[in-house]
């Protein structure tokens, strides 16, 4: 499945980097930083049209006798903000490839509350089927 962006860019190129420059987001070249080893992710919008990118990655630490880093706490999931270039790429609102230790949040966000819906159960109803679409 391939997901068209509100630009019109299909969402596979955003996930594999192939933006004007090679990588939205990549630590290799500056290994003392604390976030390292981002991974794949996903292009989030809020309701109020804000743009930010989720992603994997690791928070290394220094291995038992202080020396080389190690990610032994697993997978972490971070947020970036990100903006949309006039080519029509999508950029870390800070410009570059590198990432914040921390991003402000949404503030005075108040969540929605779900309709209630009900089902019958006498076949699996669309929304329990997957792939979801809608």
């Amino acid at each position: 499945m391939i997901v068209i962006l509100p630009t019109g860019m299909p969402f596979c190129q955003l996930i594999i980097g192939c933006s004007a420059q090679k990588y939205l987001i990549c630590a290799a070249e500056s290994p003392d930083r604390l976030i390292q080893r981002t991974g794949h992710g996903q292009y989030v919008e809020t309701h109020d049209g804000q743009h930010y990118h989720s992603f994997l990655m690791g928070r290394p630490i220094s291995g038992p006798n202080g020396k080389g880093r190690f990610c032994p706490l697993g997978w972490k999931i971070g947020i970036e903000s990100c903006v949309w270039g006039a080519d029509d790429w999508h950029y870390l609102e800070t410009g570059g490839s590198l990432l914040r230790e921390a991003v402000a949040g949404l503030i005075d966000v108040a969540p929605e509350v779900p309709a209630r819906i009900e089902y019958c159960f006498d076949g699996l109803p669309d929304d329990f089927q997957w792939l979801r679409t809608s």
